[in-house]
């Protein structure tokens, strides 16, 4: 509803899928002109090879999961950089736990990293101090998914 009412200025989505971004795409005309498609990889961020611009707002979602939590720990500090003053970084990442985690493998063939909430705040500990307003942690209502807000200065 936002993007259709005019709310939002830009919406990036950056994914290493070209079948995903190009579903992102069909929404440019139906939903809102102001999406936009990027596709980059992990790697690239990291390299500095992928210019994302400026965000009030970056979320993760679907990635962190996969990722070694020295690889999550660069990402976090990548992504904060590209935050105006006042935006804010959330990351969701699967807890451990998940009732459904035998089916999700067995039958899905989706694995997971699983982490405990001490796990996904360091995924903030490249980010200097300085530089953070406020971080936060939540979970979902049914304690599966873990969020990290950090909120630039």
């Amino acid at each position: 509803m936002a993007l259709k009412e005019g709310r939002i200025g830009r919406l990036l989505a950056v994914d290493q899928d070209a079948t995903s971004l190009a579903a992102v795409d069909g929404y440019r005309t139906s939903i809102s002109e102001v999406i936009e498609t990027n596709p980059s990889t992990v790697r690239a961020i990291l390299a500095g090879k992928t210019d994302l611009g400026r965000f009030d707002l970056i979320y993760a979602a679907g990635l962190y999961d996969y990722l070694d939590a020295r690889v999550a720990a660069r990402l976090t500090r990548a992504l904060f950089e590209h935050l105006d003053p006042g935006g804010r970084l959330l990351i969701p990442n699967f807890l451990w736990g998940v009732p459904e985690e035998a089916y999700m493998e067995v039958f899905m063939d989706w694995y997971l990293l699983y982490r405990t909430r001490d796990e996904i705040e360091k995924f903030a500990e490249e980010i200097p101090p300085t530089t953070v307003r406020r971080m936060t942690y939540s979970e979902d209502g049914t304690g599966v998914i873990g969020y990290l807000e950090v909120e630039r200065v």
